[in-house]
């Protein structure tokens, strides 16, 4: 369970806590409410007074799919839109690898929602664009070890095709001339998961390196 108690000082915010139980919870919702009140003279007060923000930090809560419902949407906004899939590095703990296979799998709930809202937009104008963020995150790359990136070099370099990635946090790390090419991948979205776990901020570190 969640509570709060909040204050007022001249009408800005003085004052919120929340107990959760879990340190990187409590200081993610007061993250959260301050960046919501900050510069808009927003107020909180109550629990069940927040706007923009959604947590869903238990299990089957919806994280993964707000993930990728984000992914889709920030694939689908971006100006200009390049020929052909884009990019997506999703970084998981190894035994999650298969849970984001699943859930992106053709016949996942997740895919018919995804073919649902490519549908839809048909009549908008924009089919074209929202037909190729379903093909990037329907072409999906499990991988599991640097032999799964071992694909054909074009020009002496190799050059990951468009589509999804999902990369166990602790193999993006390693030496590899496969991992290499993601490690410097331009990638479009990057989503973490686990993201509070010591690996999962060194893979992101292997991939700031590089770039």
């Amino acid at each position: 369970g969640t509570t709060a108690r909040g204050g007022h000082d001249g009408g800005r915010m003085s004052r919120v806590m929340f107990r959760t139980g879990k340190r990187h919870q409590e200081d993610a919702a007061v993250w959260a409410r301050q960046r919501l009140a900050d510069r808009k003279g927003r107020t909180f007060s109550s629990a069940d007074d927040q706007d923009g923000v959604l947590f869903a930090d238990g299990v089957g809560l919806g994280k993964t799919w707000e993930a990728l419902s984000a992914a889709a949407l920030i694939l689908y906004k971006k100006a200009q839109p390049k020929a052909g899939r884009r990019h997506v590095l999703i970084l998981c703990p190894a035994n999650l690898v298969t849970k984001w296979e699943d859930e992106l799998a053709d016949g996942s709930p997740f895919r018919g929602r995804l073919a649902a809202w490519s549908k839809k937009l048909e009549k908008t104008g924009q089919a074209k664009t929202a037909q190729l963020v379903e093909e990037t995150l329907a072409c999906v790359f499990p991988i599991r070890s640097g032999d799964h990136v071992r694909i054909k070099k074009k020009y002496g370099t190799f050059h990951p095709p468009g589509g999804t990635y999902i990369v166990s946090q602790s193999l993006i790390t390693r030496r590899g001339h496969g991992l290499s090419a993601l490690r410097r991948e331009d990638w479009d979205v990057v989503i973490v998961d686990e993201a509070h776990n010591a690996a999962a901020r060194k893979a992101l570190d292997a991939l700031q390196s590089r770039r």
